[in-house]
């Protein structure tokens, strides 16, 4: 079988259109062996922009063979076409950063309807890998969100908590302070979740017997805020990097 993949550090990007032949190179420079990108692979996004829906939003471009492009959009899910939102270099591309002093409303990313978040339920083997730098303030901000009550991560000051409602847990996560990179671990082999922060475990527990992981239900996937009409708890720190799989992987932030 074929594998879309990311090779690195000998910084070449080998990406595959799905049910295509095309191949698109791009030069990159990143500290990592090997990133594979395959069916187990939802979504694969390195905060590179772009224009969609025929110019009338920004989106950031999934990298997985799914398409799972994240549509920007306001507090009430209207699409947002123009933002300056590259801060810094990146892991891969440029990380960005959603909500900055002096724009015009709150924003967040959130998968379109007819994404595979929208139409296959995860389950309860996973992994997501998740790197960004705290907001520079002790008010709770949703990181990530599948759904309304199905997984989230939250931050506020100088920790992180990652919540699992039909688990009726919340893990308590300190954070690397300062103007550090954070990167998350968060993985199930279906029955044990571990979690690891810059490659140290950190937390995770035994799931309760009857009780799902995360859902029964397919849902959307919503980076940098909580789900709602309208939206809230918008996240005003640093993404980079978001990689969600339905299989368990090794950390790829570690060596």
């Amino acid at each position: 079988m074929k594998l879309n993949m990311v090779l690195l550090p000998a910084a070449m990007l080998l990406l595959s259109a799905c049910g295509g032949t095309e191949t698109e190179v791009e030069t990159i420079d990143v500290p990592k062996k090997i990133m594979a990108v395959d069916h187990h692979t939802l979504g694969f996004w390195t905060m590179r922009t772009k224009s969609c829906l025929s110019g009338q939003a920004l989106c950031v471009h999934d990298r997985s063979r799914y398409g799972n492009d994240l549509v920007l959009e306001d507090s009430n899910l209207e699409p947002i076409s123009k933002r300056d939102l590259k801060v810094e270099k990146g892991m891969v591309d440029d990380a960005i950063r959603l909500n900055q002093s002096g724009d015009a409303a709150a924003a967040q990313l959130r998968t379109m309807p007819d994404s595979t978040f929208s139409s296959t339920r995860i389950g309860d083997t996973f992994t997501f890998h998740i790197r960004f730098k705290a907001p520079g303030n002790n008010e709770a901000e949703t990181l990530l969100s599948l759904g309304s009550d199905v997984f989230s991560v939250e931050v506020g000051g100088q920790s992180s908590t990652i919540v699992f409602p039909s688990q009726g847990r919340r893990l308590l996560v300190p954070l690397a302070g300062g103007d550090n990179w954070n990167n998350l671990y968060i993985s199930s082999d279906g029955n044990i979740l571990a979690v690891k922060l810059n490659c140290v475990s950190v937390n995770g527990f035994t799931r309760s017997s009857g009780d799902p992981f995360l859902s029964m239900d397919s849902t959307e996937l919503v980076l940098g805020a909580r789900p709602g009409s309208p939206t809230k708890e918008h996240f005003t720190g640093e993404l980079d990097f978001l990689r969600v799989s339905d299989a368990v992987e090794k950390d790829l932030f570690c060596n």
